[in-house]
């Protein structure tokens, strides 16, 4: 099945929203750091970044229900498919409940010395901290649901508003009430809060009137959920294990906060380049059954997806070899505006952009197999090839182990070893995408002379 070149378009049209959707929400959600920067103090920053850190570490069974949703809601064309999948939503939303009931009961017994473990003897930013899991772990469905839908103009609207009310909120609480993190935190719950209304209110009601009937098993449905969780975590687990292993291993916290910065970088490169895979996942999906649809899909996410990582890690690279020239005073450089900001930096300011610029575009480069890997990933499981997560989860094991047991000499090598493996991680997913086309030519090339397939036979 060929695309026409009005699904083309619109496959880049929804591809582009998403992704100023999702710039527009992360350069929000910077804003929110700059604001927390200018009025909190050293330590209700350390502990705002901390609960942050608490809510995000949510995120991972989050990608696999997310995902989970737009593949079931990809799929649901008839009445009944549309019910079973609400019906799943209704029973999904329900246990999560329970379960951040029951995270709410140890943290009743446990507050005062969590409190105390965490340096502070405030209580109210840890229950501020998990009234925001909640719609945290309830978004992924609704967002689950919008994507399949390929209602990505909403989707693209609750990602913005994560952000931009999340800002709002902190500006009003910390720049006009002096709440403190407080309001830092009570700013996550407003922006998590209002994008799952917004969700909710966009995605479309199961039809009424359905006469046959709908059974939802958690065992068929768990079992769905668990190789997407682990898979899509694979790639996850590349984003934020490394600085766990820096801040661990590198006794020097000024260079910590260097390569954390860096790494804003790479990171950012992923995080742009994600919604094509969002966009490619509930079309795939549907054009399952047809090779041809399924792998032009396939075909322009990897194109669009390749030229924006290295596009991007070319544009960082440029800058920071700009940056180091004007660090080391490079006659070309030498305007008078520039050359008194440089003069007018201390040794602490100068060291710390030159280690951000040294390690900037070893991060976009490292990172740019792993945007790759993403696209490839996201096909594989909207395909239901779930016979290859255990081969992506390997190769995130041997990363985790080898970061691990291994002694890096310098941030660069933590870097490098991130490249390495972001590398195999696509090659991996590669060999496993080209397997599964061969699994798939075999079970429906023609069985005999006149055409008749082995299904059809």
């Amino acid at each position: 099945m060929k695309q026409s070149p009005s699904e083309n378009a619109a496959f880049f049209r929804a591809s582009g929203w998403l992704v100023t959707a999702t710039t527009l929400g992360g350069g929000f959600m910077f804003l929110v750091q700059v604001v927390a920067i200018r009025w909190l103090n050293d330590e209700d920053y350390g502990l705002m970044g901390t609960l942050f850190q608490a809510l995000n570490l949510s995120m991972i069974p989050a990608l696999g229900l997310q995902t989970v949703f737009a593949q079931q809601a990809a799929a649901a064309q008839s009445g009944p498919q549309r019910t079973l999948l609400h019906i799943t939503a209704r029973n999904v939303l329900t246990a999560t409940a329970i379960l951040w009931s029951m995270a709410a009961l140890i943290l009743l017994l446990t507050q005062k010395d969590l409190a105390a473990h965490l340096k502070s003897d405030r209580l109210l930013p840890l229950w501020l901290t998990l009234a925001a899991a909640l719609p945290q772990l309830w978004l992924p469905v609704w967002m689950g649901i919008l994507q399949g839908q390929q209602k990505f103009f909403w989707l693209g609207n609750a990602l913005v508003f994560n952000g931009f009310g999340r800002f709002l909120a902190v500006c009003v609480f910390l720049g006009a009430m002096r709440s403190g993190v407080e309001g830092a935190v009570g700013a996550a719950l407003i922006g998590f809060s209002g994008s799952l209304v917004l969700c909710w209110i966009k995605a479309d009601n199961p039809e009424r009137g359905v006469s046959e009937p709908v059974d939802f098993r958690w065992g068929g449905w768990l079992k769905q959920l668990l190789p997407l969780m682990l898979g899509l975590g694979s790639s996850t687990f590349f984003l934020g294990y490394d600085m766990i292993v820096v801040r661990v291993h590198f006794a020097d916290e000024a260079l910590t906060g260097h390569y954390a910065m860096a790494g804003l970088f790479g990171r950012g490169l992923v995080i742009f380049t994600i919604p094509i895979a969002q966009v490619m996942f509930p079309k795939v999906v549907r054009l399952a059954g047809t090779r041809q649809g399924s792998g032009r899909v396939l075909l322009h996410s990897l194109a669009a997806t390749a030229a924006l990582a290295v596009f991007g890690s070319l544009a960082v690279t440029g800058l920071c070899l700009l940056a180091s020239a004007w660090l080391d005073g490079q006659p070309a450089l030498n305007i008078a505006g520039l050359t008194a900001i440089r003069d007018s930096l201390g040794e602490a300011a100068g060291e710390k952009i030159r280690n951000v610029v040294t390690m900037g575009p070893w991060f976009m480069w490292s990172m740019t197999p792993l945007c790759i890997a993403n696209v490839l990933i996201n096909h594989l499981m909207a395909v239901r090839a779930y016979q290859y997560f255990w081969m992506l989860v390997s190769v995130a094991v041997a990363y985790g182990l080898t970061l691990a047991v291994a002694t890096p000499a310098s941030p660069v090598a933590v870097i490098q070893m991130i490249g390495l493996f972001s590398l195999l991680l696509a090659g991996v997913s590669a060999m496993a995408v080209v397997r599964n086309n061969r699994v798939s030519q075999t079970s429906v090339a023609p069985a005999n002379g006149n055409g008749a397939s082995r299904e059809q036979k």
